[in-house]
């Protein structure tokens, strides 16, 4: 369920000169703040800068970085990150200028906000510039959107609020009037009336929105440049926000597993083998499973992390008091409020400092115990690693998670034909030799839950590997019959058939469909009759294989392949 709130948000802008090695001044003073859109300009990030360095899992970030194939080394890029429950989503329709980002947040009273990122550098082409407005103008309808506008526009001498151009140069003059004609034309307003340090305006705010209210900024994320002064804008909208999200996930460190194993010990499984077909008793069996989990295994709503993982209890303590100390001190601007601010925000860059090297040196120990820890380390400090969506398929663009997820589903159906044909359950033809498929025992599925890994993803059940190799004693006399069953029926349970799909993407364009393939999750239970069943396939066709076939044996190699041809 969703409700209407109406409140101010709050944007921080701000003309960055480079953030490449700024990450950790402007990670301990964000976290500082209450900031619900941060918007950069010259970022001057690349693809092998990951968005973690910056921000928290609370933020979901657009970036469009400067192409620096063409032997740029640094300078431009843009960026917006919008806070998670805002529902932020990328406008591409609209990102037709090489450094700009465009995104729309939903508002409850059904006039979205359209929000615009932009640096345009000070010998940017005016037709171009010309060009893109002129899009601008035709593809926004502003009846239907309040639109704003930030971003280091460089036109200097320019007098925003008597409309005028003193520039000489002939190509700011061709731009400003452009701008004035955009600004006219959509009835929007330039809000930024704070002069850098040589009296220019050049970051620019622009909106329809009249009850915008600009600022300078008293404490910036990062150290100001004297030509770009940071902003805060504040506006009001209704925010289409969620009571719940209503995804609850188990809390499988919480879990307990003791009492788990004494309930499924103790429990009478009658009634589950008494089912005449093996769909019914795989119903039957989930069913009492997925209802001991909920026993024993609490749920917890899945909502965004707003720190790091890594952050000790007393960093979050202090953040948390420094912002308060910083909401006292804007509210009523006493010395002593900000005085406890400052205080507060040196221990909390101490504090960020040390938790931030202990777990850099807990990821270095544990590179030989658990090196799949440090890899994903790695993998997350050297990614990029948007967490907004944008997928296409060559001639639409889809943004949602649900369009996302229809657009993923009908190109993974449409690489393989849907065969219906329904084969004979029984044959007349006698053969001499034939695959015989003799009943599983209990210990045979012991040993097959035995090769499970102890990982927590699951299958669509819910019901992860751990917990099956657990209570396996408990559960194995129960698999034996509906593994015979399923074997002397012919019939694969409907319910094993399901599995959560995972786009893997391979290489080229993250944003193309055709650069993933597919990889299925499957139900752990579905996972040991596979076993099982490969084992008599397996004992059945080795004895037909070729030798000098037999590269993908168990036990032997493509080496060893080659040797039976010396």
């Amino acid at each position: 369920p969703k409700v209407l709130m109406a409140r101010n948000l709050n944007v921080y802008y701000q003309n960055v000169r480079g953030l490449r090695t700024k990450s950790d001044e402007f990670m301990s003073n964000l976290l500082g703040t209450d900031y619900d859109i941060v918007i950069l300009s010259e970022t001057w990030l690349h693809d092998g800068i990951a968005n973690i360095e910056y921000f928290t899992p609370a933020f979901t970030v657009f970036r469009r970085d400067r192409d620096y194939t063409s032997g740029i080394k640094y300078g431009g890029g843009v960026l917006i990150a919008c806070k998670q429950s805002l529902n932020a989503h990328r406008r591409n329709d609209l990102e037709t200028y090489q450094e700009s980002v465009w995104v729309e947040i939903p508002s409850g009273d059904g006039f979205n906000f359209l929000i615009g990122a932009y640096y345009f550098p000070p010998a940017s082409d005016a037709a171009l510039f010309v060009s893109h407005f002129n899009f601008l103008e035709n593809e926004i309808d502003v009846t239907k959107y309040r639109v704003q506008l930030y971003g280091d526009f460089n036109l200097p001498k320019v007098d925003w609020v008597n409309g005028r151009i003193n520039s000489e140069s002939s190509c700011t003059r061709q731009k400003a009037s452009c701008l004035f004609n955009f600004i006219d034309f959509n009835d929007f307003t330039q809000h930024n009336m704070f002069v850098n340090c040589s009296g220019n305006i050049l970051d620019l705010v622009l909106s329809n929105i009249p009850t915008s209210k600009v600022a300078r900024v008293d404490d910036p994320l990062v150290t100001p440049d004297a030509y770009h002064p940071p902003l805060t804008v504040s506006f009001p909208m209704f925010l289409r926000s969620r009571v719940s999200s209503g995804a609850l996930r188990y809390a499988y460190s919480a879990g307990d597993y003791f009492s788990l194993y004494k309930y499924f010990e103790q429990y009478d499984w009658t009634d589950v083998l008494q089912c005449s077909d093996v769909d019914s008793m795989v119903d039957s069996f989930t069913a009492v499973v997925n209802d001991a989990m909920n026993l024993f295994v609490p749920q917890r709503t899945n909502r965004p992390e707003k720190y790091p993982k890594w952050f000790s209890k007393d960093l979050r303590y202090y953040l948390r008091l420094k912002l308060r100390y910083h909401r006292l001190y804007k509210k009523t601007r006493l010395g002593v409020w900000y005085e406890k601010f400052s205080t507060c925000r040196e221990l909390t860059k101490k504090l960020l400092a040390n938790d931030q090297y202990h777990y850099r040196r807990q990821m270095e120990r544990n590179l030989n115990k658990r090196p799949e820890e440090f890899w994903r380390y790695v993998k997350k400090h050297t990614t990029k690693n948007f967490n907004d969506i944008t997928l296409s398929n060559g001639s639409v663009i889809e943004t949602s998670p649900k369009s996302v997820c229809e657009l993923f589903s009908h190109h993974f159906s449409s690489c393989f034909s849907n065969v219906n044909t329904l084969l004979p359950m029984t044959c007349n033809t006698t053969f001499d030799d034939y695959l015989p498929f003799t009943r599983c025992t209990v210990h045979e599925v012991l040993l097959a839950i035995g090769k499970l890994n102890s990982k927590l993803s699951t299958g669509s059940d819910g019901i992860p590997n751990f917990v099956l190799k657990g209570c396996a004693e408990c559960f194995a006399p129960v698999l034996e019959k509906v593994f015979n069953l399923s074997i002397q029926s012919g019939v694969f349970p409907e319910k094993w058939k399901y599995s959560i799909v995972v786009p893997i993407f391979k290489s080229g364009n993250s944003c193309d469909v055709s650069n993933y393939r597919p990889v299925s999750l499957l139900n752990a239970f579905s996972k040991v009759f596979e076993k099982l069943v490969y084992n008599r396939l397996y004992n059945y066709f080795k004895r037909k294989f070729v030798l000098v076939q037999h590269g993908f044996v168990k036990g032997r190699s493509v080496e060893t392949n080659l040797c039976t041809f010396f």
